[in-house]
């Protein structure tokens, strides 16, 4: 459908921020009414508003009886008053050969409630000698502080002569500083400025022009805000004010008022652009941050960063320490959003992101890794929105703001995004305001590192305890069998012992002892007593180690997309694989056909044979430490088998299902059969057999379990952004179980060698 208009309507902007669209409506001679009081002519309007594509019915802002000549219109906001106007201009119906219009004004809301319709008369001033112009203009502009611009225009072939006046309320004509007429170019148009400046062109002459300016009459004052309803401000107009000033931003106005949803824009100059950058845009209904009481609108300012350098004067010294990494965190909707990403626009997304935040924050120094996570601190949630990192650079120069005051800022930019520039960028508007920017702290800051570093040391300490309490038993037992005559020569002998055991173990190039070997029977009491004190480490690592790969698989590793699942079959599945071989090496143990060698040859005496220390020890005894030693020779022999050992008592069964399970995690577990603590020892007969499948169950272990881990948790630490003591212990834990490969296959060997 076409829309036939007699007069050009008029599109304006409405005090809520929407739109009005207005046009007259005029009742032609040709069409009747058998109604006398019908509308003849109207001015009528429809709203539209802000952020909306309704159009709602149009509204009547005039009507009339009469069938008026409506020849223009000119609808503003009133600058003087409340709401809008409309200046409706009518040709009379006049025999005048220069008849003066008529102006009708009419003021109405936002939403088309007319509260005011006059007539504004106008008696030309004599001065103009209106008689005497041929086919003038006559012109009505509302002015910004209040009353209208009332100008005739007389027009010649290139210029035209200007009578211009103000006319306020009263219909009193005000005149200019200009003189009358005068002369202005008739192809330009003339302009108002905000401050009652008008603007005209004279004539052009050549290629020269120039313009005419004049102050026009103000009927109202203003205060030097461009807006005669703010009456004052706080801080005043002019005012300096840090940019860290959280004062609150109060304005108030001549007359009482209501917000709208209109917005409030603060700038704050940086030094180059104007009028510099957006520091907070603010809903007027957001009662978060604008409050209003009567006439005065209060505004909450948040604090944001200022571009500022260090002055002269106080310290000269200052110091400088490494960037910040920190870590923003991404909405359901980013994330969402994220993910639909390539390798290629996630690398842009992150290069927007840094720049759109050193924007807000005003500096250069925002970087990235173009690292991301996923956040695992809410177990409940089901959202797994990501975490980015960010990181701010240290500082180059003295100059240079401090790093900490630049995530301070940070935070609070994005904490307060909704009404700051954030929330329009492209990248920056996906952040999470409720988390902000969140500071890694360095690793000795970090309260739980440092806690579970304590655990690990106090772990550590209790072994050590239990080794020394082990080792002090032996030394008294030595004391007792008149092997020693001191404790503490005892002690430090048995420990100088084990710490030769250990080195010899791991020792290729020690050849065979020949019939050396059939000697070592004479020293076995003092092997028996002496068993390797230091191995209830290795019992303790490998409960350490298995703890961690469970914390590693909960805490660490569902924040790394896959390494989860990694993580997960890698623990479970390795488990089942060397749980079923332990069940292999108990069966096979108790399976065996029991021989002479069996009975005088035990597992511990494989890694003891030919050790010429312990030899010459043993010969240097008395003959009452030799009668000692064959005493608990004897008693040594009365070892059993495990099958006999499973026969002896049901708690017997229970401890060695808890074994194989325990040998699950690690296949070495078993080795426990030969280890004894303060006395207490399971006095089993194991084969040399035994031994060597144990070695190769760990052998297999490394290879199936701590080699991936080794993998897969360096792939963690190359993606992670946040490095925990338990991210970094794990993979040290790996590799130290890794390089006992090499150990094991020394054992191994030796074994084979002994046995050959």
């Amino acid at each position: 459908m076409v829309l036939v208009f007699q007069v050009q309507p008029s599109v304006v902007s409405t005090v809520d921020g929407g739109y009005m669209f207005i046009y007259p409506n005029i009742t032609t001679s040709q069409v009747t009414s058998q109604d006398p009081y019908s509308s003849q002519s109207g001015l009528y309007a429809m709203y539209c508003g802000y952020g909306s594509n309704i159009t709602r019915e149009p509204v009547i802002l005039y009507e009339t009886i009469m069938a008026l000549d409506i020849t223009g219109l000119n609808c503003v906001i009133s600058y003087s008053e409340v709401g809008q106007i409309c200046l409706i201009t009518i040709q009379p119906n006049s025999t005048d050969p220069n008849p003066i219009p008529v102006y009708i004004q009419v003021k109405y809301l936002s939403l088309g409630s007319v509260f005011d319709v006059k007539h504004v008369y106008a008696t030309l001033p004599t001065i103009i000698g209106i008689t005497q112009l041929t086919d003038p203009q006559f012109m009505i502009t509302p002015l910004p502080l209040g009353g209208y611009f009332y100008s005739v225009v007389q027009t010649t072939n290139m210029s035209s002569d200007v009578w211009g006046f103000v006319l306020d309320e009263n219909g009193k004509f005000n005149p200019w500083d200009l003189s009358y007429p005068t002369l202005s170019d008739s192809n330009a148009s003339r302009q108002i400025l905000t401050n009652n400046t008008l603007v005209m062109l004279k004539p052009i002459v050549g290629q020269n022009w120039s313009i005419i300016t004049t102050n026009l009459y103000k009927i109202h004052e203003d205060y030097g805000y461009g807006n005669i309803f703010i009456s004052n401000t706080t801080p005043t107009i002019y005012d300096s004010i840090p940019a860290r000033e959280t004062n609150p931003l109060k304005i108030t106005y001549t007359i009482p008022i209501v917000l709208s949803n209109g917005t409030i824009t603060i700038f704050q100059s940086n030094g180059s652009s104007n009028p510099g950058i957006v520091r907070q845009t603010i809903k007027g209904l957001n009662q978060k941050y604008v409050t209003v009481n009567n006439n005065t609108v209060s505004i909450d300012v948040i604090e944001v960063p200022e571009e500022e350098k260090e002055k002269g004067g106080g310290s000269k010294i200052k110091m400088f320490f490494d960037g910040i990494y920190g870590k923003v965190k991404l909405t359901k909707t980013g994330t969402a959003y994220f993910d639909t990403l390539d390798p290629n626009q996630i690398n842009e997304f992150f290069n927007n992101l840094t720049q759109e935040l050193a924007n807000a924050v005003i500096s250069k120094r925002i970087s990235t890794n173009h690292r991301f996570v996923i956040d695992t601190s809410n177990i409940e949630s089901t959202s797994n929105q990501y975490l980015l990192s960010i990181r701010i650079d240290k500082p180059q120069s003295a100059s240079d703001r401090e790093t900490k005051l630049i995530a301070r800022d940070l935070d609070a930019m994005i904490r307060n995004m909704n009404i700051t520039v954030l929330a329009s960028e492209s990248s920056s508007k996906y952040l999470e305001p409720l988390y902000g920017y969140v500071t890694i702290p360095r690793w000795y800051e970090n309260f739980a590192n440092i806690f579970q570093l304590i655990l690990t040391v106090t772990f550590f300490l209790i072994l050590t305890i239990l080794c020394i309490i082990s080792i002090h038993y032996d030394a008294k037992i030595e004391v007792k069998s008149g092997a020693n005559s001191s404790v503490r020569k005892a002690f430090f002998h048995i420990m100088k012992s084990d710490i030769h055991k250990l080195t010899q173990s791991v020792n290729l190039c020690k050849g065979r002892e020949g019939n050396e070997g059939r000697e070592v029977n004479e020293r076995r009491v003092v092997d028996e007593i002496k068993s390797n004190h230091f191995k209830v480490y290795l019992y303790g690592f490998n409960v350490l180690s298995f703890v961690l790969d469970i914390l590693f698989a909960k805490v660490e590793a569902g924040s790394v997309k896959i390494i989860f699942f990694v993580s997960v079959f890698f623990v479970t599945v390795p488990y089942v694989i060397k749980l079923g071989y332990v069940v292999y090496i108990i069966l096979s143990e108790l399976v065996r056909k029991e021989n002479s060698e069996d009975s005088v040859q035990l597992l511990d005496e494989s890694g003891e044979k030919g050790d010429p220390e312990d030899l010459n020890d043993q010969q240097d005894g008395s003959q009452g430490q030799q009668d000692g030693s064959q005493g608990q020779q004897v008693k040594a022999k009365e070892k059993v088998t495990i099958k006999k050992w499973l026969e002896d008592s049901k708690k017997h069964k229970i401890v060695l299902v808890m074994l194989i399970s325990l040998a699950g995690t690690d296949v070495g577990v078993l080795e426990i059969f030969n280890f004894q603590f303060c006395g207490y020892k399971f006095n089993i007969k194991l084969s040399e057999k035994f031994q060597q499948r144990v070695i190769i169950g760990e052998i297999i272990g490394i290879i199936i379990k701590n080699i991936p881990e080794l993998v897969v948790r360096i792939y963690f630490l190359s993606r992670a952004i946040d490095f925990s003591y338990l991210s970094i212990l794990t993979p040290l834990v790996s590799l130290i179980k890794i390089l006992s490969l090499f150990v094991n296959f020394t054992k191994l060997t030796k074994i084979k060698n002994n046995g050959s």
